[in-house]
């Protein structure tokens, strides 16, 4: 590659050599075959630095590509070793945009941006050796100012690198806040707080323009730089080349060499104040991930690579089989800015082979426990053992590889990724074989669920528990459910069966199934004991009834430990399990269906048609949304069409024209003629440098404020079509699959949006040089003209192949960002399964396929720029072969050849501008097709039309207007009535043969209702439909028939109508963003409301989180992370009830409270509820004491539902 650089390099420093011997030998009378043959090898040298540089970027880009993809791969893998409360600070949104976004910027740094320096230095340096050669003191002028150029750019560049920094920061924050609101969707949709996400995100927008104006307004000083300083060289040699001329030191071919010399020279010099940009950028990246790579984890391991050994059953102990047996001692452990211990004084023996059960009251500090045994969490005080009754060690001495081997931890968060079976059961574990994974997922009981699979273990999971199947499209998934959040949670189980864990720490194992799948899990646990310690936090009586000792927790404190027949604490087994449920759809009473309603399209968002992803290869209009975006932006719009055309091409003309006039006249002067003509026509060159140094720096930022602009009222129409849509599914694939689009789709509209102003003073530009060419000499202008127009059909004709390699590229970095997001979220899972090499080889092998990817689509996109931008060199030397006759015949003068060459550079820009322009709008409809999967590009025009981003306004903060209603009237009384409701997930597109038939999931005729003031509960097997059920009935999924009424009045938009204060809507695990408690709960209400503090005491006493700030536990300030991460699942479940309860809704719809509460808490929750006043209530649960208390039941089996018990229609 470096002999590439240096033979590409000599030949563009030579090239200016055989243009000044064409005009000097016909000057001198040389024949013109001489004359033609130099300048043959003229074309031929810009037919060779075309093929080299295509080389370059080739060889540049897969240099770049491969070291981009090893740092992300150490920096992912470096992030899984840091501590969980680094995740519970960074969103996977922030993480993506930091290790993707950052480790991009050095793409470049380490391939094409090391390449062009490399070869800036190599041209530099012939061109001032060539320059010297010719005339010292032209050289020795260059250099003065090449050094002052330099210096300003320096200096430039330091006071530079925090704003760039600053840019990167508020990056971050806006894609970080659009990954967790998309990731959490439902919770803002049935909150109602779909306009104050919207208002929430215009803040960060806004903070994020007013950063990128300021880094773009300095890289604008860098291109004025280089261009004042291109003006000042070009003024010197003509100036000193011109009395060089009239003095008879310098030959008319040797002054035009300088002037070509500096015209090559200024390309160097302007990529390096690009470059000068790129570094500062790709600096700033590399600074924040040292930020990230500096982290180190709180948490204790051995720096002796030797294991820690002792004898026990005659083996060494770490890499033995036998259980390990649990001692702590005094140990109090406080989170970071928590303001009480977490846990206090605990201290306990489990005996090897142990089954202990941790029980207590929502946020005792049972969770907190089971990571520090897990050490997932650095103990703050005291300490813990591992071992056996007579060998014990300190579990903070053991290193990190042999912990992970012994202990296995089974969280409360489930972490799924966009994979199949295999790999999410595996952690992409190779090894593995097929028939361990299925072994593993039958002892949890998911084996008929396997058996349903259209691809068994190689069908592919969403985290969110759907099957998917690809289309071939780019990035498009479409779910097929038929993987409830119980199931999710064996899924996660049978991991453990796949391992050699010597103990077992299991986080509520059995929070969200059915009581019959909960039998299975008993006896499933009952084999893992069997040769493992297990320490499972335990709700369930029959969890606690197997377990061999048990630990009584209370606000952090252990009030009782001891043998489950210990009468002290023998009274929390609970006697038994609880009885099974009928599940057999023959005894099914049949159910009196109305007639299926046709959907409205308002009901559903967008149409039926938007359950199914759009295919990008079929034929986009960008025109509607571009015209929005430039009549939302008409006066930025109209400077970028000013400033970048017509007062950048046009004044272009100009300079050519003087550049003859002084040709011409110093051609003409003898020795001894007054040479100011020269010096006022230098200066004025001079002059027309520094103009356009000035309009680059206007330019360079108005365009990239414009682009900023477009993209940013992009980002707000998508994020608003997805918050409102009500397709299925709401994404095409992970919220971290959607960042990439979000992030780079609506800059590519954005930036061709801005470029929609070019063309205007482009045509002037080639139309006003031609006129002139043609004016001098016809056939020269034409054969001038011919090359550049060859070059533009060719860049039309590869524009198709360019648009499929654009799209396969987009597809590459969605697969990455979608694989980052998933690693991110599930970034304990990783780190506590000892999988993080499997899980970083599958990060590096996605890596390697955007890599594939991209360099074809560099190989297409450069040899469509390369043919355009070095199209100059092939007009120039075909222009001088057509010139040769007439510049010995002396119809052409050396002044008139300056004109030539001059325009057919101005003529060649064009050319490339109409190439990248081409390549530019193949890309555009390329993102705005993946921005339609995410929402239609009507609603994009639409959004845009009605809506004006202000970069100049204030963040809005406290004072916007988007607070969710609290309005109350008549229609606040919730008598329901549910006629025939179907969804059903989508199936088309499976393989589907006769062994496996494709199933169809989802729910089928619902029909019941729902009386006011009453209490309903939805029971059934896990994966039987009942989240279903209770989704489709608020609208967060688009059913396909039947209706719904409200007060006897039928409901044409749910979705739009069964928000506060009409209902509420509690998802089983509720999805809480990151800020503070208080924040989360009061999320989207008014603060300034009169009545605020007493609808939030009443929703925490209501939700029982009183009792928890009562006691220390919790804090209104505390700080909730990512996923609710930093408070107890308990906690975080509470606090999405609080949050549906301020609103004071008469409809409340709960999706399954006992999936992380203890008995007692979930029943006192019941209790306050019911007490409160009037309420209507539908719940899911297959909890005894809840199901109890309904004034109907539901069963929903299959996907059917029947009432059991209450009013049947």
């Amino acid at each position: 590659m470096a002999s590439l650089v240096m033979l590409s390099s000599a030949i563009q420093v030579l090239m200016p050599r055989l243009i000044g011997a064409v005009i000097d030998g016909a000057a001198l009378g040389r024949s013109l075959g001489d004359l033609y043959f130099l300048a043959a090898i003229f074309v031929a040298g810009g037919v060779a630095v075309q093929v080299l540089g295509v080389t370059e970027a080739y060889l540049g880009a897969d240099l770049g590509q491969l070291a981009t993809n090893s740092v992300r791969a150490d920096v992912t893998r470096h992030l899984l070793t840091l501590d969980r409360e680094f995740f519970a600070s960074n969103s996977p949104g922030t993480l993506i945009e930091r290790v993707d976004g950052d480790t991009a910027l050095l793409s470049g740094l380490f391939g094409r941006l090391t390449l062009e320096v490399a070869q800036g230095v190599l041209i530099l340096s012939g061109v001032l050796v060539m320059t010297a050669s010719t005339s010292p003191l032209i050289a020795a002028i260059l250099v003065v100012i090449l050094l002052l150029a330099w210096g300003t750019l320096r200096a430039g560049h330091s006071r530079g690198s925090p704003i760039r920094i600053a840019r990167h920061a508020a990056s971050a924050d806006l894609f970080g806040f659009i990954e967790e609101r998309i990731a959490g969707i439902d919770d803002t949709r049935a909150g109602g707080a779909v306009k104050y996400a919207q208002g929430r995100l215009e803040d960060y927008l806004n903070r994020w323009f007013r950063a990128t104006f300021r880094s773009v307004a300095w890289n604008g000083f860098a291109g004025a730089t280089i261009t004042i300083a291109v003006g000042a060289m070009l003024a010197a040699v003509f100036v000193i080349g011109g009395f060089g001329l009239v003095n008879g030191t310098l030959s008319p071919g040797n002054l035009i060499a300088l002037v070509a010399w500096v015209d090559i020279l200024r390309r160097p010099v302007e990529a390096f104040g690009r470059q000068a940009q790129e570094l500062g950028q790709a600096a700033a990246g590399a600074s924040r991930l040292a930020e990230l790579l500096a982290l180190r984890s709180s948490r204790a391991s051995s720096t002796n690579s030797t294991t820690v050994q002792f004898e026990e059953h005659g083996g060494n102990w770490a890499e033995g089989s036998a259980p390990l047996g649990i001692s702590v001692e005094n140990v109090t452990f406080t989170y970071e800015n928590g303001e009480q211990p977490a846990v206090s004084n605990l201290t306990f023996e489990l005996p090897p082979g142990g089954f202990l059960a941790v029980v207590g009251h929502t946020g005792s500090g049972k969770t907190t426990l089971g990571r520090l045994i897990a050490r997932e969490v650095e103990t703050g005080r005291g300490i813990i053992k591992i071992g056996s009754r007579d060998t014990w060690v300190d579990l903070a001495t053991v290193p990190e590889v042999q912990l992970r081997r012994m202990v296995a931890v089974v969280n409360q968060d489930v972490a799924l990724f966009h994979a199949s079976v295999r790999d999410n059961v595996t952690m992409f574990d190779p090894e593995i074989p097929d028939a361990a994974v299925m072994s593993a997922l039958d002892r949890v009981g998911l084996g008929p669920w396997l058996a349903s699979l259209p691809d068994g273990v190689a069908t592919h999971l969403s985290p969110a528990g759907g099957r998917e199947q690809s289309h071939g499209r780019i990035g498009a998934r479409v779910g097929t459910g038929g993987l409830s959040a119980g199931e999710s949670q064996l899924l996660a189980l049978a991991r453990v069966f796949l391992g050699n864990a010597r103990l077992v720490v299991l986080d509520e194992p059995a929070a969200r199934i059915d009581p019959v799948t909960e039998v299975r899990l008993v006896h499933a646990l009952d084999a893992l004991a069997r040769d493992r310690t297990v320490m499972v936090i335990a709700h369930r009586p029959s969890t606690i009834g197997h377990a061999s000792h048990i630990a009584v927790m209370d606000a952090g404190c252990l009030v009782a430990f001891g043998p489950s027949t210990d009468p002290a604490v023998s009274r929390f087994i609970a006697p038994g399990v609880a009885p099974d449920i009928a599940t057999d759809p023959a005894q099914m009473a049949p159910v009196t269906v109305a007639q299926n309603k046709a959907p409205t399209e308002t009901d559903f968002g967008f149409g039926p048609s938007d359950s199914t992803t759009r295919d990008p290869s079929t034929t986009v209009s960008v025109w509607p949304v571009l015209g929005g975006l430039i009549r939302v932006m008409t006066w930025w719009w109209l400077g970028s069409v000013v400033m970048a055309g017509f007062v950048g091409y046009v004044i272009g003309l100009v300079p050519g024209l003087v550049i003859r006039e002084f040709l011409d006249a110093a051609s003409s002067m003898a020795r001894g003629d007054d040479p100011s003509q020269l010096i006022w026509l230098g200066a004025l060159i001079f002059l027309f440098g520094v103009g356009r140094g000035i309009h680059m720096a206007i330019t360079a930022t108005i365009e990239p404020t414009t682009q900023t602009m477009g993209s940013g009222m992009l980002i707000a129409a998508c994020f608003s079509g997805v918050m409102q849509s009500r397709r299925y599914p709401a994404l095409p694939g992970s919220p971290g699959e959607a960042v990439s689009r979000f992030r780079d789709d609506t800059l590519v509209i954005g930036r061709f949006a801005t470029w929609l102003g070019d063309p205007f003073g482009q045509l002037a530009l080639g139309v006003g040089a031609f006129v002139i060419l043609w004016s001098r000499d016809p056939q020269v202008a034409v054969a001038s003209v011919a090359p550049i127009v060859l070059a533009m059909v060719l860049s039309q004709a590869a524009s198709g192949p360019v648009q499929r390699a654009r799209q396969a590229a987009q597809a590459g970095v969605a697969s990455v960002t979608d694989l980052l997001g998933d690693v991110f979220a599930g970034a304990a899972v990783i780190a506590m399964s000892r999988t993080s090499e499997h899980v970083i080889a599958r990060v590096q092998q996605h890596g390697d396929t955007r890599r594939r990817a991209a360099l074809r689509e560099v190989l297409l996109n450069q040899s469509v720029q390369a043919l355009s931008r070095n199209v100059a060199t092939l007009a120039s030397g075909v222009a001088l072969i057509v010139s040769v006759p007439a510049i010995v015949d002396g119809r052409l003068t050396s002044g008139d050849v300056g004109l030539t060459l001059s325009y057919v550079a101005w003529l060649a820009v064009l050319a490339g501008f109409y190439g990248d322009f081409v390549l530019q709008f193949r890309q555009a409809r390329v993102a705005l097709a993946r921005l339609g999967e995410l929402v239609p590009d009507t609603h994009i025009s639409q959004e845009i039309a009605g809506d004006r981003l202000g970069i100049w306004e204030p963040p809005k903060g406290a004072n916007r207007q988007e607070w969710i209603s609290i309005e109350t009237g008549d229609d606040l009384v919730s008598d329901l009535a549910v006629y025939g409701l179907t969804f059903s997930f989508p199936t088309h597109d499976l393989p589907n043969d006769e062994r496996k038939p494709a199933i169809a999931a989802g729910i089928f005729g619902a029909s019941f209702r729902v009386r006011a003031g009453s209490f309903t509960v939805v029971i059934g097997r896990a994966g039987s439909g009942k989240t279903t059920l209770l989704r489709t009935l608020m609208g967060l999924l688009p059913a396909s028939s039947g209706s719904i009424a409200w007060n006897g009045v039928e409901v044409p938009a749910p979705g739009s109508w069964f928000v506060p204060p009409r209902a509420g809507y509690v998802a089983q695990v509720p999805r809480l963003f990151t800020d503070t408690v208080r924040a989360n709960i009061l999320s989207g209400t008014d603060p300034a409301l009169l009545d605020v503090d007493a609808r939030l005491a009443s929703a925490l006493h209501l939700a029982t989180l009183d009792r928890d700030i009562g006691a220390g536990l919790l804090s209104l300030s505390s700080p909730v992370g990512p996923r609710g991460l930093r408070i107890s699942g308990g906690q975080a479940q509470r606090v999405g009830v609080a949050r549906m309860l301020v609103t004071r809704p008469s409809l409340l719809v709960v999706d399954d409270l006992s999936s992380a509460l203890d008995e007692a808490t979930e029943a006192e929750l019941w209790s306050r509820l019911m007490s409160s006043g009037p309420v209507t209530i539908v719940a899911s649960s297959n909890r005894p004491n809840v199901i109890e208390k309904a004034d109907q039941v539901i069963e929903v089996v299959d996907g059917r539902c029947r009432v059991i018990r209450g009013i049947r229609l």
